[in-house]
């Protein structure tokens, strides 16, 4: 039986889009563990204007990966 790790340093959320990470713009919160209760890290809300951009660089995406030949 394999036994439980507990991060040791807390976790920071952020989103990924078109190949990178950022922070998102809205409210911050904490994420707590539910097998301990503790803190174990912190996100925040996406805002409209975070997933304005990730649907912008979705599409933008989607028609360069639409002109890509099968073979």
């Amino acid at each position: 039986m394999s036994t439980l790790q507990i991060p040791t340093e807390k976790i920071v959320c952020r989103n990924f889009c078109d190949g990178e990470w950022f922070e998102p713009k809205g409210e911050s919160f904490q994420i707590v563990s539910p097998y301990t209760g503790t803190a174990i890290g912190q996100a925040a809300d996406s805002t409209t204007d975070d997933v304005d951009l990730a649907i912008r660089k979705a599409h933008d995406a989607s028609i360069l990966w639409g002109k890509t030949p099968i073979k």
